[in-house]
């Protein structure tokens, strides 16, 4: 056969053309185009493989999503508690008589019940070790009267 060769490959017997294939007006790709789509394949495949399959990539960025609420209310409960330490601390200054003894006494409460929210909400973001320690130490609340 002119033209032809012959390849022995596993049972089946191969002919390949050594002519150059025919190309048909309108189909071909400039060379250009070709390596940009191999190029793009392969770039895909590469972000796909380090970032997982489809169903991974969606379950990090719920997780990410998560995290974020958590750290937000984590903030807004440390806002809370600062509000709740500066009337604490208005509240001691006026805990002469019975009445403002137990003004003071229920914002104490209140600001405790926050303290260990705080803390609880640190520990579900993840956001410290030791998080009763460091909330203890960053958020003081007055002794009792």
């Amino acid at each position: 056969m002119i033209g032809t060769r012959i390849f022995l490959s596993a049972p089946r017997l191969l002919l390949r053309s050594t002519v150059a294939p025919v190309r048909r007006l309108g189909t071909h790709k400039p060379e250009w185009m070709r390596l940009a789509e191999e190029e793009a394949i392969a770039a895909t495949n590469a972000r796909a493989m380090s970032q997982g399959t489809a169903q991974d990539v969606m379950m990090n960025r719920l997780t990410h999503e998560l995290d974020s609420e958590r750290v937000s209310n984590a903030v807004k409960l440390e806002e809370r508690l600062r509000q709740l330490i500066a009337k604490a601390g208005a509240a001691r200054g006026k805990a002469t008589d019975s009445m403002g003894r137990k003004v003071y006494s229920a914002v104490r409460k209140k600001c405790l019940e926050a303290r260990q929210d705080l803390i609880t909400q640190r520990e579900a973001a993840g956001m410290a070790t030791d998080a009763a320690s460091t909330v203890e130490a960053a958020f003081p609340i007055p002794p009792p009267v």
